[in-house]
């Protein structure tokens, strides 16, 4: 059954009032409407990507576009969780890039108690361990520890070691379907799923309300 289409509005701001904002309200406008962008973008692709992922158990070998599918999916979900890291960072702590201020530029304005009690509950959800983890150690930063996968020992198969090339061998283009499944450790740690691919569907899915929540928190300060 087809999706229903959205209804998009056209606001219009009028270049003589964009003008007229000052410097750190202009700014302001501009980085919560990039936020918005990027998270928005992220979590509809991640939920197309999380649909063509296998169902559990998988008893037959994935073809090498599901297993891409894979890579990208952790690759979307790991973005996602930085991105919204990153801006609720610049939103709550007041960090100074370039001159920029701004967690002082949105202190000054009024927030409405329905905003206040949408920031109280992306607070609580953020200091959880999961985008914590994410964040630092497969995210935006790559952890030097050890890569530690014992969790999966009993889930991967002969099917998962291996690696794809392209015949030409042109510009490192390589899939290694091994460092997905690595990418899911620190992915999965909070969750005590031991099948790792219903406990990555729940990560997801915590990762997806949260993300909702978030774009709404920036959508209602913009």
């Amino acid at each position: 059954m087809p999706s229903k289409p959205l209804g998009l509005k056209k606001i219009k701001l009028p270049l003589s009032t964009f003008w007229a904002m000052s410097d750190e309200r202009r700014s302001a406008l501009l980085l919560l409407g990039l936020f918005l962008n990027e998270a928005n973008w992220l979590r509809k692709l991640l939920v197309k990507a999380v649909r063509a992922l296998p169902p559990e158990p998988v008893e037959r070998e994935q073809t090498p576009e599901e297993e891409a599918n894979h890579g990208l999916t952790m690759l979307m979900m790991t973005t996602l969780v930085g991105k919204i890291w990153g801006g609720w960072e610049r939103i709550s702590k007041g960090e100074i890039a370039k001159g920029e201020r701004l967690h002082s530029t949105l202190e000054g304005l009024s927030m409405p108690d329905g905003v206040k009690t949408l920031k109280a509950q992306l607070k609580q959800e953020l200091s959880k361990d999961l985008f914590v983890r994410i964040r630092g150690n497969v995210a935006f930063h790559y952890s030097e520890k050890l890569i530690d996968i014992s969790r999966l020992n009993n889930a991967l198969t002969e099917q998962d070691s291996h690696v794809y090339v392209t015949e030409a061998g042109y510009t490192g283009d390589m899939l290694s379907y091994l460092s997905t499944i690595a990418s899911i450790e620190p992915v999965l740690h909070p969750n005590p799923n031991p099948v790792y691919r219903i406990a990555l569907q729940e990560v997801i899915a915590e990762i997806l309300k949260v993300s909702e929540l978030y774009c709404n928190f920036v959508s209602q300060r913009w």
